[in-house]
């Protein structure tokens, strides 16, 4: 499940077991690299999730090659994207990561809103005394910051060091110039750390020119149970 993907994916295998046909499409997408990555199509005619029914549903169709398929299992080589998500309402993930879709979730003390630039999630985190603006990634295994942080909190960059480090996505991994900054705190309905704490400085996407960083799954897992709910276009933790 990942708010992060514009799009649903699936590899070819997977796509072949289920019975969908892909199609050329001249459609490309950018991964956390920058690179751009040419894609197939492929309809789901029906997507069941829990009781929920959705129909004509897209997905993204690539080699099995490509990242996060190459180490998944048969039956586990699938995304569910931000379209899906949105149409599922709200969900909750609890501590041991189990899903439950919910049909009246309660709002907490701890709600945050949450917007969309384009069709990126994003939430305000606070950093330093300061509210920033941060994708909301579910699917991203790892947090990174941008260098709009840096400009907003350039005390972060007294005690850091440059280094080359491989960032991997669909396309495959690239060296990526970085800033290795000390622990960040963040305040995100809980108080979290990100420790490495890693600023991709030379990530070419439309992203990266204006918000702070990738809230990824890492730090997400640090405030578990979150509610995420689409319809009152909030975040709960408790």
């Amino acid at each position: 499940m990942d708010t992060g993907a514009n799009v649903s994916a699936i590899c070819e295998s997977e796509a072949r077991r289920l019975g969908l046909i892909s199609h050329e499409t001249a459609s490309r997408t950018l991964d956390l690299s920058g690179t751009g990555i040419g894609m197939r199509l492929a309809e789901a005619p029906d997507l069941w999730i829990g009781k929920t029914h959705l129909k004509h549903v897209a997905f993204a169709v690539y080699p099995d090659s490509n990242e996060p398929f190459v180490e998944l299992p048969e039956g586990h080589k699938g995304i569910l994207g931000i379209s899906i998500l949105i149409a599922l309402g709200a969900f909750r993930i609890e501590r041991d990561n189990r899903l439950e879709i919910l049909s009246n979730p309660k709002s907490t003390a701890k709600s945050l809103p949450i917007v969309f630039n384009g069709a990126s999630a994003v939430a305000q985190i606070g950093v330093s005394g300061k509210s920033l603006s941060f994708i909301f990634d579910t699917g991203a295994a790892r947090s990174y910051l941008y260098p709009p942080l840096i400009a907003a909190v350039p005390g972060l960059a007294r005690s850091s060091r440059r280094q080359y480090q491989n960032v991997t996505g669909p396309s495959g991994s690239s060296p990526q110039e970085v800033l290795i900054v000390p622990p960040v705190n963040l305040s995100f309905g809980k108080s979290v750390v990100l420790s490495p704490a890693t600023v991709l400085l030379k990530v070419n996407t439309g992203e990266s020119r204006w918000a702070a960083g990738i809230l990824g799954f890492d730090l997400i897992s640090q405030t578990l149970p979150i509610t995420v709910d689409f319809r009152k276009m909030q975040i709960s933790t408790e």
